[in-house]
């Protein structure tokens, strides 16, 4: 199978990932050249062990089209394509135009912000826990509109954006 692995640098760092169709996407780290890849069935971003207090962050730029979309502390997949994801601090996932659909599995240790896309009424959010605590639900804040989904000892999960929530505790 092929692989590429996109290792992060010294000190904070920013991947963006953008797929562009079945195994083809840009991967940037930072402000460096964008890298783009296609025909891998697998590919790692790893963006490095960080001191205590740094912040290492993956960032998932949805398309114009419908997506697809599973995010995991260790992996996200978009529309079919997989991306292993290794020793990052946070996620952030954008979804762009189209009716997009996004299942989030909260995380103990990575946190989470998920926001979903134009036209607005056309977005879901599926929150599946992982059936050993309660999942609770944070109404949208009547100023900044922001919400949330939080798994008992886990990180929240801050969402924006998504016109239908559905919440599974896994219970």
């Amino acid at each position: 199978a092929d692989t590429v692995i996109v290792n992060g640098l010294a000190g904070d760092d920013t991947v963006l990932v953008q797929p562009l169709g079945q195994q083809e996407a840009m991967l940037r780290v930072n402000s460096s050249t964008p890298l783009r890849v296609a025909q891998m069935e697998n590919i790692t971003i790893d963006t490095g062990a960080n001191s205590v207090g740094g912040l290492d962050r993956i960032v998932v730029e949805g398309t114009s089209s419908e997506d697809s979309v599973t995010l995991k502390s260790d992996e996200v997949t978009v529309n079919q394509q997989m991306f292993v994801l290794l020793q990052h601090e946070q996620i952030d996932v954008h979804l762009g135009d189209g009716d997009d659909v996004l299942t989030v599995h909260p995380s103990t240790t990575v946190g989470m912000n998920v926001y979903g896309g134009d036209p607005s009424g056309s977005d879901v959010l599926n929150v599946s826990g992982s059936g050993e605590a309660s999942v609770a639900l944070t109404l949208p804040h009547p100023i900044n509109g922001v919400s949330g989904v939080q798994e008992d000892g886990g990180r929240p999960v801050f969402t924006s954006g998504f016109e239908q929530v559905n919440v599974d505790a896994g219970n």
